[in-house]
Order: structure tokens, then C-alpha cells, then sequence
């Protein structure tokens, strides 16, 4: 379904062939990790929400597994090194997960903060992933 409408976004805007790069390219990525994850999760209890705050502090996504959340923020650009947006480390001070992912388009990395190991992961890297 993602890459259905990639297609056809790349075909309307005459750059079939060529990657787009614009200002809704965050939004396309982030879009089609969105479906990844609940085709991944799609016959199991396992449940994606996002999380944002009043303050609109926001993580991407949250996947509910049992009591334990798991945070997983989406970055279209290859982080060269490990970043945490102030939303992202609030929720991880707030709920103290034992793990987080960012997903980007560089290496992979990882971190620790606040006692949660923070993974950076390729996107190609998600569907090896055990999240259900």
C-alpha cells in the first residue's frame, strides 16, 4: 500500500524514476514505516498509537506491548550521530522504557539515556525487528 502511493505521488508530480526530495518527503517516510509496522503487528495484540503531550511534545509512535511501550520516532535523514529530540528524551524520562528506536536512513547506532537503550536503525532494518 506505501509504495502504491508513493508511485502514484511520484508519477503526478512527473518524477517517476527519481527520487523525491521535498517537503513531504518526512511525511512519505514516516507514512510508509506507519504501515510497515501494522502490517508487521496485523495478527498479533500488539497495538501502534503516537503519543503528544498539551505542551505538543510528540513521539511518532508507540507500540504497546503488554505494559511495556516502546518508542519509535522516525527521521528522515541519516543521523551521523545519536539525537534525541526533547520529546522523544521526555517520554523516555516520563515512562522509562527498556528500549527506544529512532529509524533513519544512515548506520546504525545506539545509546543509553536515562537507563533506556536507545537503537538508530536503517529502515531496511525494521522488518527484522521482533515487535509483535
Amino acid at each position: 500500500f506505501p509504495y502504491t502511493t508513493l508511485f502514484r505521488s511520484n508519477y503526478a508530480l512527473g518524477a517517476f524514476g527519481f527520487p523525491i526530495v521535498s517537503l513531504t518527503s518526512g511525511h512519505l517516510f514516516e507514512n510508509i514505516i506507519c504501515s510497515i509496522l501494522h502490517d508487521t503487528m496485523r495478527f498479533t495484540s500488539t497495538t501502534v498509537h503516537f503519543w503528544r503531550t498539551a505542551d505538543h511534545a510528540e513521539v511518532d509512535f508507540i507500540i504497546q506491548r503488554g505494559t511495556q511501550p516502546l518508542p519509535i520516532e522516525v527521521k528522515y535523514t541519516a543521523l551521523k550521530k545519536p539525537e534525541l529530540t526533547r520529546s522523544f528524551r521526555s517520554f523516555l524520562i516520563k515512562y522509562k522504557p527498556q528500549a527506544a528506536y529512532i529509524i533513519h536512513i544512515g548506520e546504525k547506532l545506539e545509546k543509553e539515556v536515562e537507563g533506556t537503550r536507545v537503537s538508530l536503525i536503517p529502515y531496511y532494518q525494521l522488518l527484522s525487528l521482533e515487535l509483535g
